[in-house]
C-alpha cells in the first residue's frame, strides 16, 4: 500500500528543474537567432531617412556610398561595403542592402516558480546579444537600434504542464519571433 502511495504520489508532482526550463526557452524561441538589418532603399528599406543610417555607416568606415539623381524624382543609389564592412554583407536586392547586426542568444533562467493547482510554471529568464558586428554598433550608436547590445533582456514565459511535457501557455501564444521582437523592444 505505501508503495502504491509513493508512486502514485511521485506521479502528481509538478517540477521543472533550470536545465528542462533552459531547454524549453531554447526550443520555444528557437535561440540563437540572426538578426540582420537592411539599408539602402526599396520594398524592405525607405528611402526617407536612408542617408543618415548610410552616414552613419560610412562614417565608421564600414561603407561608401552616394547617390545620383535618375530622371524624375528617381535616384540611384551607388553603395559599396569597404574590406572592414564585407564579412557582413547578407545580400544586395536592388537599393537594398542587407548586414548580419548580432544574434540573440541564451543566457540564464533567473528563477522558476511552480503552479500546483494550475500546473503552470513562470520561467525568468535573460537572453544576450552575441556575435555582435560593428554594423551593429554603428547602428546602435547613431540611434537606430533602440535596444542595448550589451545589456541582458529580461523575459517571462509561463509553462503548462501536459502529459506529454510542459508547453507553452495557450495565451502567450506567439511566434518565437513575436516573443523576442517585444523582448527586444
Amino acid at each position: 500500500m505505501l508503495f502504491f502511495t509513493l508512486a502514485f504520489s511521485s506521479c502528481n508532482q509538478v517540477r521543472l528543474d533550470n536545465n528542462e526550463a533552459e531547454e524549453l526557452i531554447k526550443k520555444t524561441l528557437e535561440l540563437p537567432k540572426s538578426y540582420s538589418y537592411c539599408v539602402g532603399w526599396g520594398q524592405n528599406a525607405s528611402m526617407w531617412g536612408a542617408a543618415s543610417k548610410l552616414d552613419a555607416l560610412q562614417n565608421d568606415g564600414l561603407i561608401t556610398w552616394q547617390d545620383e539623381p535618375n530622371g524624375w524624382e528617381e535616384r540611384i543609389l551607388y553603395l559599396e561595403p569597404t574590406e572592414k564592412g564585407k564579412p557582413f554583407l547578407i545580400r544586395k536586392n536592388g537599393n537594398e542592402y542587407t548586414f548580419k547586426i548580432h544574434d540573440i542568444d541564451f543566457d540564464q533562467i533567473n528563477g522558476i516558480s511552480i503552479d500546483k493547482n494550475s500546473q503552470t510554471a513562470t520561467v525568468r529568464f535573460t537572453l544576450k546579444s552575441t556575435n555582435v558586428t560593428p554594423i551593429a554598433r554603428s547602428l546602435s550608436s547613431g540611434g537606430f537600434i533602440k535596444y542595448s547590445l550589451d545589456n541582458l533582456l529580461n523575459g517571462e514565459l509561463i509553462f503548462k504542464k501536459f502529459d506529454n511535457g510542459w508547453q507553452l501557455q495557450s495565451d502567450q501564444n506567439n511566434t518565437s519571433n513575436e516573443i523576442v521582437n517585444k523582448l527586444l523592444k
